[in-house]
């Protein structure tokens, strides 16, 4: 039997993510998750059908570290987006940045200024 250590210099990603429905635990495939948001100190999540589900995360700084970076993005305190459901992006005034996702939440996504340029470098891939 092999065993398996996890490297302190090597982040834990995970591919999918545990969600809660009713009285029930499900999981949900990260490549299905369309965006993370915070709301009232609660973790949720859209997939691409977009149905909304209650994650067991606490907050999303702890979700992020676990996530890819190479998929998902922080595009501001309340909002974690995946690139694979993004429909399009635009400047707005002050140079903040709105996205705009295929399967669209009722907000609309900002990125501020200060995080403009860093958004365009990883949207570029």
């Amino acid at each position: 039997m092999k065993i398996i250590h996890l490297s302190d210099d090597k982040p834990f990603q995970r591919n999918r993510v545990v969600v809660k429905k009713g009285r029930e635990y499900q999981t949900v495939r990260l490549e299905d998750v369309v965006c993370f948001y915070s709301a009232y100190k609660i973790i949720f999540l859209y997939d691409r059908e977009n149905h909304k589900y209650i994650t067991e995360k606490k907050n999303l700084r702890e979700l992020e570290h676990e996530l890819s970076p190479d998929l998902f993005y922080r595009a501001n305190r309340q909002y974690i987006i995946n690139v694979n459901y993004i429909k399009s992006f635009r400047s707005l005034p002050h140079s903040n940045i709105s996205v705009e996702m295929v399967v669209h939440p009722d907000e609309k996504i900002i990125i501020s200024q200060e995080n403009a340029a860093a958004f365009k470098r990883w949207i570029n891939g």
